[in-house]
C-alpha cells in the first residue's frame, strides 16, 4: 500500500473533526491538485452550473440554503466531478456527498475572510 493510498479517507475524517474556520484552506489545499486550483474556481463554476442564488445564500445574512449532491453534479458536470474525485481520493459519489454537506459553511468561512468573492447575481441585487 502506498502511503496516499488511503488519502481519501483521512481527508474525509480530517473535515469532520476541524472548525469552519480551516475548512476553505482544507479544501482548498486538495482543490490546488485538481483542474480548479482553489476554491474561487469551484465557486464560480457551481455560480455559471446554475446555483448562483444557492451560493449567494451561504455568504449572505439570510440562512444558507442546502444543496444536493445531484445538484453539484448538474451544475459541474461530470467530468469535472471525476477530476475532483481523483484529487480528493475518493468515488464521484462520495465527493460530491462531501462537498454538499461542507460548501455552504465553507464558502461562508472563505467569504468572510476573503478568500473568496460571490458575485451577485443581476436578479438578486
Amino acid at each position: 500500500m502506498e502511503l496516499f493510498d488511503d488519502f481519501g479517507s483521512t481527508f474525509v475524517g480530517l473535515v469532520g473533526q476541524v472548525q469552519a474556520s480551516a475548512l476553505p484552506q482544507l479544501l482548498g489545499a486538495v482543490l490546488k491538485k485538481s483542474e480548479f486550483g482553489d476554491l474561487q474556481t469551484l465557486v464560480n463554476r457551481l455560480q455559471q452550473g446554475g446555483l448562483t442564488q444557492r451560493v449567494e445564500s451561504w455568504v449572505g445574512q439570510q440562512p444558507a440554503s442546502p444543496v444536493s449532491s445531484s445538484e453539484i453534479i448538474d451544475a459541474l458536470g461530470k467530468d469535472q466531478v471525476d477530476g475532483l474525485s481523483q484529487a480528493f481520493g475518493l468515488t464521484p459519489q462520495s465527493t460530491v456527498t462531501l462537498l454538499a454537506s461542507n460548501l455552504p459553511k465553507t464558502v461562508s468561512e472563505a467569504s468572510r475572510i476573503g478568500l473568496v468573492k460571490v458575485h451577485a447575481s443581476p436578479m438578486s441585487a
